[in-house]
């Protein structure tokens, strides 16, 4: 028996329904489903951009559902293993965990790019990763650690702005429309004390020359003391950016020379694993 959340009056005191009594062609019982399921994910996205427990009326809040409705939503996504409680605070679960291992053992992207990177590394002597972008973030699917520890750690799975350092290299694969869209969405994700003004034209009028030249060096702007190097990895078939491979270290050991020689090290790596997809 198959049990699917709704949000219509008739749910239990769990957010759930069963589907076997449901009328055959029964088409609203189905857009129900669908409503529920988004609203599902966006209560667990809403733990995305927090460093912080939440409480029911901070989940309600920023999903905007009724609590009565968000609290049985969580009480089927803490029984799955998704979220997870104490006292009166929330917190993302286990589960996506398991998510996240099986999309990085399975991945075609970050089982072709791994090898690549490893080559990188060894050839640079840096901190060798691979960026996606996810909605208005980059996050890391991928890195191998050089033998220089860096100044900051950062964990597979970690959100960074697109409008910082090498991000910025994704943003030019878009147009001025979607740029502003995803600036703004990043600037409403943060806290705001974290919040900072961003040069929008400055940075729009940098992203033509970064989509001409392929490549990316960015030097103590998201972590003074650091510097990194990055290239896209394209899309054969229609030319879009995938990801963009990088190497990262300290600002101090990375002068123009350096990072001359590095330019040509990424781009091959990340044209090794544009062609290694294709």
């Amino acid at each position: 028996m198959r049990t699917t959340l709704r949000e219509d009056s008739d749910e239990g005191t769990d957010g759930v329904t069963d589907e076997s009594t449901r009328p055959a062609g029964d088409n609203k019982g189905g857009s129900a489903n669908l409503r529920a399921l988004e609203r599902a994910l966006d209560v667990l996205e809403t733990f995305n951009d927090s460093k912080a427990p939440l409480r029911l009326t901070d989940i309600a809040k920023r999903t905007n559902l009724h609590l009565a409705t968000a609290q049985r939503i969580l009480a089927v996504l803490e029984r799955r293993g998704y979220v997870s409680r104490a006292d009166r605070d929330y917190r993302m679960g286990l589960a996506p965990l398991l998510a996240a291992h099986t999309y990085l053992t399975t991945s075609e992207l970050t089982l072709i790019a791994t090898p690549v990177l490893q080559e990188l590394m060894l050839a640079s002597g840096l901190t060798a990763s691979l960026f996606v972008r996810i909605d208005h973030a980059r996050v890391a699917v991928q890195r191998i650690e050089g033998p220089t520890p860096l100044r900051y750690q950062l964990p597979i799975g970690q959100r960074l702005p697109l409008h910082k350092g090498i991000g910025k290299l994704l943003l030019a694969d878009l147009d001025d429309g979607e740029v502003k869209e995803l600036v703004s969405a990043s600037l409403a994700a943060t806290p705001p004390a974290e919040r900072e003004d961003i040069a929008l034209p400055a940075l729009l009028a940098q992203l033509p020359e970064l989509r001409a030249q392929g490549y990316i060096v960015a030097a103590n702007e998201r972590v003074a003391g650091t510097a990194a190097v990055a290239a896209p990895v394209i899309n054969s078939a229609d030319g879009r950016y995938m990801a963009i491979a990088s190497v990262t270290g300290l600002s101090k050991d990375i002068d123009d020379a350096r990072a001359e020689a590095l330019v040509v090290e990424v781009r091959r790596a990340a044209d090794a694993i544009s062609t290694r997809l294709s």
